[in-house]
């Protein structure tokens, strides 16, 4: 009978390649895209959405300007779908190290990303500590966003009003000096790797042992459960020995971990500077009633899960101080109610 495995999970060692393959500077259109998501947005009727900004980072051309209601997969992969039927595959995307494009699991994946792979799109993250001008960049871009975005309009439908004539004025109107005077509509074009109709599995070489990774995560690996990464559940991944006690785990070209029999350690790849993010939840999830104080013009961010499970534990002891509140109120016999 199969057991859980009770292993230590290590860090990353110096030793290990790096994972998260670094693409080749922009020097052509669709070579790296950079997709954003911006703090959540509060419409003046109350409406929560947050900005997806898609754009080609040599062309500096706006693919999307979005206002979305939710960042999970079932919400997102319908809008990348379409941008991928209309404009083709890049080589790479590049985003932060946020959810939903990035975990703290092994490889690093979420759904989104991990699809991403399957469709033969390299995935890049980037950090806050970087120094390659691409931060630099990127704060200039998402300055002008903010400006698009202020002051909050009055629903949804307005707001992504707001971003579509930014889009169109951004790409098509205002030469960029960025770009030499350019317009960014004048440098870029759609890619000629086009969405495949169905998304292709992984497929591995004789030399890996091939495992499937079950709803939670898991996979049966030498007669015990060993739990890899929850949002690879129903992927194949691929075990390739590389000595006698030793394995490297892998998604399809990209390692996602080490396994080493001996001491029975699971050491997870890559294991720097990812951050979750719970502020990129859906503010569908907030405690009932609460919110913040804001400013018709100001972005407001989502309270963090900590934050939300202390207000929930307040407002039930609230509750709970109210009913037994009106229970000592209430007649304890029939006498009392004819007094």
């Amino acid at each position: 009978m199969n057991s859980t495995t009770n292993m230590n999970v290590e860090p990353e060692k110096k030793e290990f390649e790096t994972v998260m393959k670094t693409c080749k500077s922009s020097e052509k259109p669709n070579a790296i895209w950079r997709v954003d998501l911006l703090d959540w947005v509060q419409t003046k009727d109350h409406q929560m959405c947050s900005p997806l900004i898609i754009r080609d980072c040599f062309s500096q051309f706006v693919i999307l300007c979005k206002a979305v209601l939710s960042t999970d997969f079932e919400s997102m992969a319908p809008l990348f779908k379409g941008i991928f039927r209309k404009y083709g595959l890049p080589d790479c995307i590049q985003t932060n190290s946020q959810a939903p494009f990035s975990s703290v699991e092994a490889g690093g994946l979420t759904r989104l990303s991990a699809w991403w792979l399957k469709l033969g799109i390299h995935h890049e993250t980037t950090t806050p500590d970087q120094t390659d001008g691409q931060q630099t960049k990127l704060d200039f871009f998402t300055k002008l966003i903010h400006e698009a975005i202020r002051p909050v309009r009055l629903n949804l439908r307005a707001q992504q009003i707001a971003f579509t004539k930014f889009t169109r004025e951004f790409n098509c109107v205002q030469p960029n000096q960025a770009l030499q005077n350019k317009l960014p509509r004048e440098l870029f074009h759609p890619s000629h790797r086009i969405l495949p109709r169905h998304t292709p599995s992984m497929r591995y070489s004789n030399e890996f042992d091939q495992y499937q990774v079950n709803a939670n995560g898991f996979i049966a690996w030498l007669g015990t459960h060993t739990y890899i990464n929850q949002e690879l559940a129903n992927e194949t991944i691929g075990a390739k020995m590389i000595s006698q006690n030793k394995y490297d785990l892998y998604f399809g070209s990209l390692k996602i971990g080490c396994f080493d029999t001996d001491s029975n350690t699971l050491t997870i790849l890559p294991s720097f500077h990812l951050n979750p993010n719970p502020s990129r939840q859906n503010p569908a999830d907030r405690v009932p009633g609460h919110h913040p104080k804001y400013s018709d013009d100001q972005l407001i961010d989502t309270p963090s899960q900590a934050d939300t499970k202390t207000k929930t534990e307040i407002i039930r002891n609230e509750i709970g101080s109210l009913l037994e509140s009106i229970q000592d109120r209430r007649p304890n016999s029939s006498s009392e109610l004819k007094n």
